[in-house]
């Protein structure tokens, strides 16, 4: 089946599943992801006006289902799709669908064992978690302040198991390992993220790394990162994390880059107000650092759906100059 006619199936599949109740015991959840942005996007040179969903349309279908004795099967299949331009190209108005996290696992007292295609637990500790813009223009990963990339803050894990253990006294672990990647673009075997976390109701520390080995280059990928958050006088967080990342090419060069994020976010009610800065500081000589900060506010109609907008900037003087964005957006998550 082609990915442009997976999605009606998609959508009609929880009367498929309604019908099919009495053979599963389990619960089913079909959710999905919208969300369009309008911005002007200058970048010193050119002032362009932009439309797009910025990776954060989803589709999506779970399962759950209790196996007596504590444990719980589970198993998801997730797709990206794009709310700002939903086709699957050459003039086709069908949906285009790529894959995002899908797998099958157990949990219980032990924790939660996973595989498949999988969160990466470096980019689920701190990272994208501590962003309120993730997927939009005012995102600060591949910004300025955090790693992008399949082995930093974008993508997932394929072809992996991971290990999550039971939280014990505010402290818990999480692994993810590559079994075997010879089907796979990222290269070779033994690619693995991991992280442990110290987490209360008002504050969280953590420390999370990453290893990649691939048959491309960067020969060899590592980044190691510290954060964490804390909220106080009930309105108000703090949250940051600094990372340091090595790679080492074919011709064994090896590029060392810090990169810094912190955000500081005020709710009342509805509505959030968000200010967050970082900077990338590569060890190259040729290279200058990059800057980044953003401003702006969420308002929350209910629980699924929002509207937000604010401004962005990265700045880095010799690569690829200042870019500055005024972006406002929509959102709505349902099912």
């Amino acid at each position: 089946m082609g990915k442009g006619k997976l999605l009606p199936v998609l959508i009609a599949s929880p009367g498929l599943m309604l019908g099919s109740a009495a053979l599963y015991a389990g619960d089913i959840k079909v959710y999905s992801h919208a969300q369009v942005e309008i911005a002007s996007v200058d970048d010193g040179t050119n002032t362009a006006t932009a439309v797009q969903d910025n990776a954060r349309g989803r589709v999506g279908v779970s399962g759950s289902e209790d196996l007596g004795n504590g444990l719980t099967g589970i198993a998801m299949f997730e797709f990206k799709t794009d709310t700002a331009d939903n086709t699957a190209g050459s003039g086709t108005s069908q949906a285009s669908l790529t894959g995002r996290e899908a797998h099958v696992g157990l949990k219980g007292g032990f924790g939660t064992l996973q595989l498949g295609t999988l969160k990466s637990p470096y980019k689920y500790s701190g990272g994208i978690k501590y962003d309120p813009f993730v997927t939009t223009f005012l995102e600060a990963r591949a910004n300025g302040a955090m790693t992008s990339g399949a082995y930093g803050h974008k993508s997932f894990l394929a072809n992996s198991f991971s290990y999550q253990t039971p939280n014990i006294n505010g402290f818990d672990g999480w692994v993810a390992y590559s079994l075997d990647e010879s089907g796979n673009s990222n290269g070779d075997d033994g690619d693995y993220s991991l992280r442990v976390m110290y987490k209360q109701d008002m504050f969280e520390v953590f420390l999370a790394a990453v290893h990649n080995n691939t048959d491309q280059s960067p020969v060899e990928y590592d980044s190691v990162k510290v954060g964490g958050k804390i909220k106080f006088m009930k309105a108000h967080s703090v949250a940051g994390q600094f990372e340091m990342t090595e790679s080492v090419s074919a011709g064994s060069v090896t590029t060392e880059t810090d990169l810094w994020f912190l955000g500081y976010t005020f709710t009342m009610d509805k509505t959030t107000l968000v200010a967050q800065m970082g900077q990338t500081q590569p060890d190259t000589a040729n290279t200058n650092d990059t800057d980044y900060y953003s401003l702006g506010a969420i308002y929350k109609f209910s629980k699924t759906y929002r509207v937000f907008g604010g401004y962005r900037s990265t700045d880095n003087d010799t690569v690829a100059g200042e870019q500055s964005v005024i972006s406002v957006g929509l959102r709505m998550n349902f099912g």
